[in-house]
């Protein structure tokens, strides 16, 4: 199990944010990955998240010195060679040298975004696990997707995508919805492994915001990672999703640390 000061805490560490970030790949993994030098050089599909579309950096130590530019070359090829933008993610306070170098070669921040982390044993003391209004799919199943696709009203394309990552996921991982009237109204899946659980997914649909849902399907997922021994839980957020902010500090999250992405147009690419 990752120590607690090293995973998160008031000053994260670099060996900490990279347990985080590599158990948040495992848990919405890319359909192709490839890990060389430290990088590893993620691929989803065109025109869907950043973060499965990016490079993420090695983080314990961060790159610098001559090998830098080599890879630069080798990240830049690989997204070239797959007709996409590049995008290399950059951690707040790890990797600010890179994104120096990145921005004088022409590089842009895009989707900043933060981390927020808090002990699985307070998230899920206030739970009501098995309420019926809340269905729980262990794994995530096509009928919780379905759900997803429904609250927030993603199309068929993106919705098919994420099934396919999902169908990847190697750890134990859980699907939660709640439902109003029997509607689906909000949804959120875990992951879990290692001590850490990983919460990813929540949404609620616009007609039922403001009525604490997004709590009720954080305590059902931390019910059942601290029922797997997870301590430590993470999720992220946009950094101007301040509704969504303040839903996950009422649940029991605090900030632990931001990331955002430096993006650049290859010519040739895209």
């Amino acid at each position: 199990m990752p120590d607690r000061d090293v995973v998160t805490g008031p000053a994260p560490t670099p060996a900490g944010i990279a347990v985080l970030e590599h158990h948040a790949d495992a848990s919405w993994p890319a359909l192709e990955t490839v890990a060389v030098r430290g990088w590893h050089l993620r691929h989803l599909e065109r025109d869907h998240n950043t973060r499965p579309n990016s490079a993420l950096p090695p983080l314990d130590p961060p790159p610098d010195g001559e090998q830098l530019a080599t890879d630069l070359a080798m990240v830049e090829e690989f997204y070239r060679a797959r007709d996409l933008p590049v995008a290399v993610q950059v951690v707040h306070g790890v990797t600010d040298d890179l994104a120096e170098l990145l921005a004088g070669r022409g590089y842009t921040f895009a989707v900043p975004s933060d981390v927020f982390t808090g002990e699985v044993a307070e998230l899920a003391a206030s739970g009501r696990a098995g309420e019926p209004r809340v269905r729980v799919d262990c794994p995530p199943t096509a009928e919780w997707l379905e759900d997803w696709r429904a609250v927030t009203a993603e199309d068929e394309e993106r919705t098919a995508v994420l099934g396919r990552s999902l169908d990847l996921v190697a750890m134990p991982g859980l699907g939660v919805t709640v439902r109003v009237d029997g509607v689906p109204a909000a949804v959120g899946r875990g992951t879990t492994s290692g001590g850490l659980l990983g919460v990813f997914n929540c949404a609620t649909a616009v007609e039922y915001r403001g009525r604490g849902l997004i709590g009720t399907v954080v305590r059902e997922i931390a019910a059942w990672g601290r029922s797997r021994g997870a301590a430590r839980s993470y999720l992220q957020v946009g950094a101007g999703n301040d509704a969504a902010k303040r839903a996950y500090r009422r649940a029991g999250y605090s900030p632990a640390y931001a990331y955002g992405y430096m993006r650049r147009d290859l010519p040739g690419a895209g």
